[in-house]
């Protein structure tokens, strides 16, 4: 992740702990896009600036989100922001994730995007395949797999089998490794806050 969004985390992590601890400060935003008033808080101006810099993806966010069960199209955009940050173009450390939502082939070929003998993954670069992808394996991940809340997101980031194994093993989402469990509250956090300026 760039330095911006750790920035971000570190922002959206203190006002998830205030508004958990019942304390939080913060006015909710003047909503639909509006310019921020001065008092709100920087959390909220950062989540403008997520909206903003994803909006050019609304569309295909929607349709998706919507034909792939309904999905909450902000979960989706929190899973572009913290996949991507929003650039279309990104590739995974190990090359072999892509896009705005970091689909990999086997997510691609497990949602029936791609066929076994298609091995070119240029199309998951597109927006509109990894959008596409992307939506369709957080639906396969709660109606195939059966997983629900955070064990979706977690299976997203670690895989299913992972997650699977841990849950029939009897552990819990707090058991499954540090980086996961960050990958999951990110998400939340930033689903939080697009939902507090939407």
């Amino acid at each position: 992740m760039g330095k911006d969004t750790w920035i971000v985390v570190g922002i959206l992590w203190v006002v998830f702990l205030l508004k958990k601890m019942g304390k939080e400060k913060t006015s909710k935003p003047s909503g639909n896009g509006a310019t921020p008033s001065p008092n709100e808080s920087a959390t909220w101006k950062q989540a403008r600036a997520m909206l903003k810099k994803i909006s050019p993806y609304n569309d295909l966010i929607l349709k998706n989100a919507r034909d792939y069960g309904n999905q909450d199209p902000n979960l989706i955009r929190a899973v572009i922001w913290l996949e991507s940050e929003g650039d279309p173009k990104a590739v995974g450390d190990k090359g072999t994730s892509f896009g705005l939502m970091q689909v990999t082939w086997g997510a691609a070929h497990d949602v029936g995007f791609l066929s076994d003998w298609q091995t070119d993954t240029e199309i998951l670069k597109t927006p509109s395949a990894s959008i596409e992808v992307g939506c369709a394996y957080l639906y396969r991940l709660r109606v195939v797999y059966g997983f629900r809340g955070d064990n979706i997101l977690a299976a997203y980031n670690w895989g299913p089998g992972k997650v699977g194994d841990a849950l029939e093993a009897g552990k819990t989402f707090h058991d499954y490794p540090k980086e996961v469990q960050d990958y999951v509250n990110v998400v939340n956090m930033y689903h939080e806050a697009l939902d507090a300026v939407t």
